[in-house]
């Protein structure tokens, strides 16, 4: 009687390593670092504040911001894709539980709170810092200075007849950057608030630490001011170099309360400090608003994760692959038509798709590409706008694009993006341009959405045709970093940060400081991955087993007795 062959698969596709890929998931990794280096170089809020600021920075991190993680993200759908494919969805969720969520646990209890430890040390010694700064100028301040002084101390009519004579009512003082708006809240001067306002002062005019008058009123607890302030529609959003926004200011602890009054040389409080901060609450949200608004913060905004939020994000999208995995078993799916992912027609569907979650970012502070979400709750349009790049990753790899059509015309692509969309999505954030006026202003958001969902995916697939056509075969250098890769981004922020502050105040170039905090990183943490964790429990955690350099005579031996076995096809695969 015969017997009924087993069930198997049909037209499971042959499984390679795809070396081009590891190479540009590593190119992705390191980029992240040259994006943290070049932050306290930039005219952007961060923990370290360099003394040399360029712009050149402020683009750099906006250009390597608006596709780096989609690209990740695609990758790690298309290998998630093959990995199941290889191994079912037990294989796939086995291994995925080794190589990222142990990770994303082990850096939560040793890499994360060591860079809160940094960040915390380096926040209070600027703080410091720029209060001795402040007090020191004040010292040597002169009569030039009788705007902000006639502000602080409420003589109005002083005030007038500067204003007469041509005094700028927003300038800023040279030590410390606070407008006579500012001196006004300082020294609680309600009535020449009222009449600074009146007469054009600006209420989101920034002092040298980027904090409003909102931010002095809040922490001073100057809750008829705050009111004011408020009614003039300051910035409620508004964050300073410590990423505080006036509400946060409300919680600032007393000693250090004591500390900005009495450096301020101003009269203080505590118990009208304290009364003063719970009116200015009232008025900024009512109660139920109030709980709502830190049970958000709590959830989606405050910084569980930081860095490593990839990992968190990957774990749920690993769990939505189940589902189109299933779906693709139950209906007996092999093949993505090529024409749906590889060819141009793919923009049809994958542009507007990815402008619904693209329409809400960038609300409250305008920038270039995906707003980040590193709180316990991925913030819904963030992981819906990165699901698209991973579940677009997983449907590419089921097309079997062999010839490889996707980014095909790369030459082209990139260039376009780099030099066409890119600065037409800078000028769509400084708001500044001629440009602009061509267009009714009814479209300028419409726009700018679309131009950073084209560079995003643009990008994205050019840089894949290109390294595909550059780096289809394997290469032992570029193996090693695609290897190491994993490592040097998980463990390089805290060392960022470190170097950053201590180059902060040297009198040399952003440029120089910026090639020295990068490379100085980089180069201790590939040292630190050879020696400490390649051939290590660690090494293999992150990247598979690894095998130390063995004597030539013993390769030998070895390669004689395994001469007749067959290698893995995929070998092992990361992140």
């Amino acid at each position: 009687m015969n017997q009924p062959l087993p069930q198997t698969r049909p037209n499971v596709p042959t499984l390679r390593r795809r070396h081009d890929l590891d190479a540009l998931r590593a190119i992705a990794m390191l980029l992240g670092i040259v994006l943290h280096s070049a932050l306290s170089f930039a005219p952007i809020p961060w923990i370290v504040r360099d003394s040399q600021q360029s712009e050149f920075f402020y683009y750099l991190f906006s250009f390597i911001h608006g596709f780096r993680m989609p690209l990740f993200f695609l990758i790690s759908g298309f290998f998630t894709a093959m990995l199941w494919r290889k191994a079912g969805l037990t294989g796939l969720f086995k291994q995925r539980c080794k190589r990222i969520l142990l990770p994303l646990i082990l850096g939560m209890w040793t890499i994360i709170p060591l860079l809160w430890v940094v960040s915390i040390f380096i926040s209070i010694v600027q703080s410091q810092s720029d209060l001795e700064n402040v007090v020191e100028n004040r010292a040597q301040a002169t009569v030039r200075d009788g705007i902000w002084e006639a502000s602080r101390s409420g003589d109005i009519a002083e005030l007038e007849m500067l204003t007469d004579a041509g005094a700028d009512l927003n300038a800023r003082q040279p030590d410390s950057g606070t407008t006579p708006l500012g001196e006004a809240v300082i020294g609680n001067q309600t009535a020449v608030v009222t009449w600074l306002l009146k007469n054009g002062a600006d209420p989101n005019q920034r002092s040298l630490d980027n904090s409003t008058p909102l931010h002095w009123a809040c922490v001073l607890g100057r809750a008829e001011i705050a009111a004011q302030l408020i009614d003039a529609e300051a910035d409620l959003s508004a964050q300073n170099n410590y990423q505080a926004t006036p509400a946060d200011n409300l919680k600032v602890d007393w000693p250090t309360t004591q500390v900005v009054a009495n450096l301020m040389d101003t009269e203080f409080d505590q118990n009208e400090i304290k009364k003063g901060r719970q009116k200015i609450a009232t008025n900024l949200r009512t109660e139920a608003e109030n709980t709502a608004t830190a049970l958000f913060g709590l959830f989606f905004l405050f910084p569980v994760f930081h860095h490593l939020w990839f990992l968190w994000f990957l774990c749920w999208l690993v769990l939505g692959f189940s589902i189109y995995a299933v779906a693709l078993d139950t209906l007996k799916i092999h093949n993505i038509p090529q024409w749906f992912t590889a060819s141009p027609l793919r923009y049809l569907w994958l542009v507007p798709l990815t402008m619904l979650p693209q329409t809400f970012m960038g609300l409250e502070s305008p920038s270039f590409g995906p707003d980040t979400s590193v709180g316990l709750l991925p913030l819904p349009q963030v992981f819906f706008y990165y699901a698209i790049f991973f579940g677009f990753g997983a449907l590419y790899y089921d097309c079997k694009d062999e010839t490889g059509r996707l980014g095909k015309r790369w030459y082209l692509t990139l260039p376009f993006a780099a030099f066409i969309l890119f600065p037409l999505g800078m000028v769509f954030i400084s708001a500044e341009s001629e440009i602009l006026k061509t267009l009714p202003e009814e479209y300028h958001r419409f726009v700018f959405l679309l131009v950073q969902v084209l560079f995003a995916w643009t990008v994205t697939c050019g840089s894949m045709g290109m390294v595909r056509s550059m780096l289809h075969q394997e290469r032992k250098s570029l193996r090693y970093i695609s290897d190491s890769s994993y490592w040097l981004y998980v463990a390089h922020m805290p060392l960022v940060l470190i170097l950053q502050f201590i180059v902060c105040d040297w009198p040399l170039p952003a440029l120089v400081k910026f090639t020295l905090v990068f490379g100085v990183t980089t180069i201790s943490l590939l040292i630190t991955y050879h020696l400490c964790v390649r051939y290590t429990w660690l090494g293999n955690l992150l990247n598979g087993p690894r095998q130390r350099p063995r004597p030539l005579l013993m390769a030998t031996l070895a390669a004689s007795d395994t001469a007749n076995t067959s290698p893995d096809s995929i070998g092992e695969l990361r992140g």
